[in-house]
């Protein structure tokens, strides 16, 4: 455990090191505002564009904005940021690879479980914090101009989604253990994002695959009520153990 906390705390400050852990901050901050912004703007923008719809035989009529408009932005946002965390992330363990830091840590005594456990744990935590700030920003900003309330099981929402980023991370963790090239990690985990996809569109496998948590939305506007994620939600979560139980199995056995 000491060993794990170490090399977590590496890992933290290599994040911050690297300007990584900045880059994400602003990214997750722009989202976050940008929703809300998106959604404030979009009465004016249609109204700018009116006379050039009209000359194109499309009438454009009262638009009308709340929170609802926000957090439909905030959930188209949120693939794109999960896309840009894993762009920028997946490189981690291929770096310390080529670079030899990996070697020599290893040599020193650093157990390859809390190797793979310390990037996930930041991994995850990274994540974790910037939903957070993201889910937050959007929801003061339409707390200011709207009303949250209209929103059915917010917080659930926005969880089902940071619940899918984990699975996501759980996919980038084993690949990098099988694969020492970072494009070939981002390939063989969008891979996996998409196999799930492309299952949730057979009637048996829809309510179990992860991108289920992709439809958030339907929750909000109380299309879907929690219990029907509840299968998604186990079958997620599992797999996302069952990714680093056999990351730790094969990284135990590969060579660095």
């Amino acid at each position: 455990m000491r060993q794990l906390a170490i090399f977590a705390a590496k890992e933290w400050r290599g994040l911050w090191k690297t300007q990584r852990g900045l880059v994400l901050t602003l990214v997750f901050c722009v989202m976050g505002i940008l929703s809300p912004a998106i959604a404030k703007m979009m009465p004016w923008l249609l109204e700018s564009l009116a006379g050039d719809l009209a000359a194109s035989g499309i009438a454009v009529g009262e638009i009308q904005v709340d929170a609802f408009s926000a957090w439909t932005q905030y959930f188209k946002n949120m693939p794109m940021m999960l896309i840009v965390y894993v762009l920028m992330m997946a490189g981690s363990l291929p770096q310390e690879r080529s670079e030899g830091t990996l070697v020599m840590l290893l040599a020193k005594g650093l157990r390859r479980s809390s190797v793979v456990l310390g990037k996930a744990v930041i991994l995850i935590i990274a994540w974790s914090l910037g939903n957070l700030l993201s889910a937050a920003l959007t929801y003061g900003y339409s707390a200011y101009y709207w009303d949250n309330g209209i929103c059915h099981h917010l917080i659930m929402g926005v969880a089902l989604f940071w619940l899918f980023g984990i699975w996501v991370i759980s996919l980038m963790t084993l690949a990098g253990t099988c694969i020492k090239s970072s494009g070939s990690i981002l390939i063989l985990t969008g891979v996996g994002a998409l196999a799930s996809y492309l299952l949730g569109f057979l009637d048996k496998l829809s309510d179990v695959v992860p991108t289920k948590l992709l439809e958030s939305m339907a929750l909000l506007t109380g299309a879907t009520s929690p219990g029907d994620y509840t299968t998604s939600i186990v079958v997620t979560a599992l797999l996302s153990v069952v990714n680093i139980l056999l990351a730790l199995v094969i990284f135990r056995r590969a060579a660095v």
